[in-house]
């Protein structure tokens, strides 16, 4: 696992490396921006393939110097993977998740019995809030329970903030996707039964309740390990993975976004050549150039064989225009997609202040990232790691 932290600068068009010290190397964890993409918020992961190397620990990054804080927190949630953390204006919520079966007994046993559905399940539906402005201060927060999600449990799903109907604009968590092991499955088996879901949640912040989104008309198919990210106030999706199995269309490269004020999900004709098909992707809002667009870099792909290929190319896409544009190429020798031509219905990365991406803390992306000083024109491959 790698634990390295590099920023993108448009200007150059180079990648700088942050020198610096911090978590250990992970992958599978949470993070978000906060203090108008300021700082960084990181939270649990593995930081080994297994889920039983799971966290719960809690880190703030600073870009502007480069350094990382470990935040001491009380009433923990248990450690974790496969999550997701939000920012609101008062605080980090954090919801989900894959554990070990130890832990995720002890997460479910805290729950009221009648909102305990799931037991022997490794996936989590326990939902926390923690101060923000007592995490970044540093003054030792504590972590307060809320609602338990309604429906069944999943990892691989993605959460951002949303703005929904009226003048108010009120923001929701909107949480999408993910998978869940089949009844009587076994994990990581050739008969491995996996569900997979596109259903999308909303959670109201001030009510502190869960609701299943209203949805007219067609929406995204299932997936898992998708990238997400808010751009205008609506939800986009891009990419992630409908199956395990090595069949050309189990990796996905298509863009959707939700529009709370309509109930409706629209998909996006690339007009162009787009990026390969990944899962793991890291995917922001971006301004680039003055207009607002959607932030791809890296993953992984299914070339067929047994193994994955990593990437760590950077892309960006004008939903506007239907237009992809390659900021960053990656070594892998990975063609790009000509999806204009398809008929077929279709990492940690945030942005700050100045004209640069941050780039950190997926495993996928640190770890083309760090191969990229050593092995430039190599592509990655590892063997399967375990999901």
């Amino acid at each position: 696992m790698f634990s390295d932290v590099w920023r993108y600068e448009v200007d150059q068009g180079e990648w700088f490396r942050f020198e610096t010290s911090g978590p250990l190397g992970r992958w599978k964890e949470a993070a978000t921006p906060v203090q108008n993409s300021s700082k960084l918020v990181l939270m649990g992961g593995c930081t080994e393939t297994s889920v039983q190397f799971s966290r719960n620990d809690l880190w703030v990054f600073n870009p502007a110097d480069g350094t990382w804080v470990e935040v001491e927190t009380r009433n923990k949630p248990v450690p974790r993977r496969g999550h997701v953390i939000v920012a609101n204006q008062s605080h980090l919520i954090m919801f989900g998740g894959k554990s070990t079966k130890h832990y995720a007994k002890r997460s479910y046993a805290e729950l009221p019995e009648d909102e305990n559905p799931q037991q022997g399940e490794k996936c989590l539906v326990d939902l926390w809030a923690i101060s923000k402005e007592e995490v970044l201060a540093g003054s030792e927060p504590r972590w307060t329970q809320g609602p338990p999600f309604p429906a069944p449990c999943r990892w691989g799903s993605t959460g951002v903030v949303i703005s929904g109907k009226g003048g108010a604009k009120k923001r929701y968590l909107a949480f999408f996707g993910g998978r869940h092991l089949g009844e009587g499955s076994v994990e990581h088996t050739d008969q491995s039964a996996y569900i997979y879901y596109n259903d999308l949640w909303l959670y109201d912040f001030i009510q502190e309740k869960w609701s299943l989104a209203p949805t007219e008309g067609p929406r995204p198919p299932a997936r898992d390990h998708h990238g997400s990210a808010t751009l205008q106030g609506k939800l986009f999706i891009y990419g992630g993975r409908r199956s395990e199995k090595r069949e050309e269309h189990s990796v996905l490269a298509d863009v959707w976004s939700y529009d709370l004020d309509t109930s409706r999900w629209t998909f996006y004709e690339p007009q162009n050549a787009a990026p390969m098909a990944r899962f793991m992707p890291g995917v922001s809002d971006w301004k680039y150039k003055g207009v607002p667009h959607l932030a791809i870099f890296a993953g992984e792909s299914l070339p067929g064989s047994t193994k994955r290929t990593t990437m760590n190319d950077l892309w960006v896409f004008n939903p506007h225009s239907g237009i992809w544009t390659e900021l960053f190429t990656s070594n892998c020798d990975l063609p790009a997609h000509d999806l204009s031509k398809r008929e077929e219905t279709p990492a940690v990365m945030y942005t700050t202040e100045a004209l640069c991406l941050v780039a950190g803390f997926g495993f996928v992306s640190l770890l083309v990232l760090g191969l990229k000083k050593l092995r430039p024109s190599v592509a990655r491959e590892m063997q399967e790691p375990l999901l």
